[in-house]
This record gives C-alpha cells, structure tokens and sequence, in this order.
C-alpha cells in the first residue's frame, strides 16, 4: 500500500488509529446533527439505528471484498486513501451498532438486570468473533470472505429485524429533536 500524501509518508502503525480518530470525529456529529435531522422526518429509535448500523456494517464489508478484488487484480499498489471510505462506513456502523446497542441494553432492562443485559449485548461480539475465526480457517480470497460476511450480517438484520418489529418499550423511547 502506498503511505505517501505529498511528500509526507504516514507510518504503516498509524493506520490502525483511523478508525478510533473517524469514531472521535463522527460521535460529536451523529448526536449533536445526523440523529436530530434523523429525528425530524421520523422516529429514529433505537432499535432503528441498529438496524441502520447493520447496513452501514454491510456497505462496508462489500466495499472491502471490491477493494480486496482490485489488489489481487492490480499490478501497482494502491493508495491508503482507497481504504479510508472503509474506515468511514466501519465508524458509522460502530456508532449505530455498538454504542446504540449498549445504551439500549441498559435503558430497557430492569435495574436488577443491567449488568447482565449489557454482558448479554457485549457477547455478541465474541460470537461474531468466533464466527471469524471459523471463516479464517477455510481457504477462500479474502473477497469472498469479506462477501460471505456481508451475507451473514443480512441474515442478522433480517432477524433482527423481525424481532424489533414486534418489540415493545419498557420506557417511552425518546425522539431526539
């Protein structure tokens, strides 16, 4: 991958820092704008933001397998800008997903049960892990991989889906205006 801006080169160690730096950037935004004009032309609850983060989860998985595609096609290399729109999508997807997720998992559960509620949530992501890990056995591209995943997290959302369709509040949800 090419690291170079200018004449300035970005250390390779430093690319593991724009995701946090695009989450630090975009939480301010999503709370103080895009969750208020949400807001304004319609309920955005919180189990519609999740179901949001699983589409932007999606968008990014299939933006990798096509980025993965071209690399394995491309005789030069390219540039560390073709991954930003990745970093991008993955921050919104975390946003939506991770912090919505957890806030709902301890405003919705009882007070004997938020621990176990927030632990609940939090195990999800081992199971994804785990699921991860299965995949990384199997010797298919990485595109493929990055596809099938996407595929999975469709099968999520449509489950989940359908279980919050049917969900009801413990507390009156509160529309962000």
């Amino acid at each position: 991958m090419d690291l170079t801006f200018g004449n300035f080169t970005i250390p390779a160690g430093a690319t593991t820092v724009i995701n946090g730096l695009m989450d630090i950037a975009l939480i301010p935004l999503f709370e103080k704008a895009i969750y208020p004009l949400c807001g304004y032309f319609f309920n955005f609850t919180p189990l519609r933001r999740i179901a949001v983060g699983h589409i932007f989860t999606i968008a990014a998985l299939i933006a990798s397998g096509f980025v993965s595609i071209y690399i394995e096609r491309s005789v030069t290399k390219i540039t560390i800008f073709w991954i930003l729109p990745q970093y991008f999508l993955v921050s919104c997807a975390e946003i939506l997903l991770s912090i919505t997720g957890l806030e709902f998992a301890f405003s919705e559960a009882p007070a004997s049960m938020k621990g176990m509620m927030t632990a609940i949530f939090m195990s999800t992501t081992a199971i994804g892990n785990g699921f991860i890990a299965i995949l990384s056995l199997m010797e298919f591209d990485i595109y493929i991989k990055d596809f099938v995943f996407a595929g999975l997290i469709f099968l999520v959302l449509i489950v989940f889906s359908v279980i919050s369709y049917f969900y009801e509040y413990a507390k009156p949800v509160e529309v962000i205006n």
